[in-house]
């Protein structure tokens, strides 16, 4: 299964999250008395709008597509394996108690969350 940021190279520059975008389109519609048709393709550029349903981040798609953008989607897939590898190794080996601030899967999520996480510190990764 391909993802939004494999096909169109867009991710979430604040948060990393390519599930949850919404781009601003130009395109053509024909309209009809029950509603509208699109007809034509659906286009945006470089200045369109972006809005992140994730954290509520805002920007033109250029800001959604550049180097910062990369590195968070890069941030946020190793944050969903360090998160996986910990339920499924190390919480499945302590008889399901959580692991405390001292495990290295731990420490690696809350340092990738600081990463991720607003000027306020508020951490804006799901789950965190």
């Amino acid at each position: 299964m391909t993802t939004v940021f494999e096909n169109h190279g867009m991710a979430c520059p604040n948060c990393g999250d390519d599930n949850c975008l919404n781009v601003e389109i130009q395109s053509v519609a024909r309209l009809l008395p029950t509603g509208t048709d699109i007809v034509g393709d659906q286009e945006w550029s470089d200045r369109s709008h972006v809005i992140c349903d994730a954290c509520g981040h805002e920007g033109p798609v250029s800001k959604f597509s550049g180097r910062k953008a990369k590195m968070a989607r890069q941030l946020r897939s190793l944050r969903d394996l360090i998160d996986r590898t910990m339920w499924d190794h190390v919480y499945q080996e302590s008889e399901g108690i959580l692991p405390g601030p001292d495990c290295e899967y731990t420490a690696a999520l809350a340092s990738i969350d600081a990463l991720l996480a607003d000027g306020k510190g508020t951490h804006l990764v799901a789950g965190a």
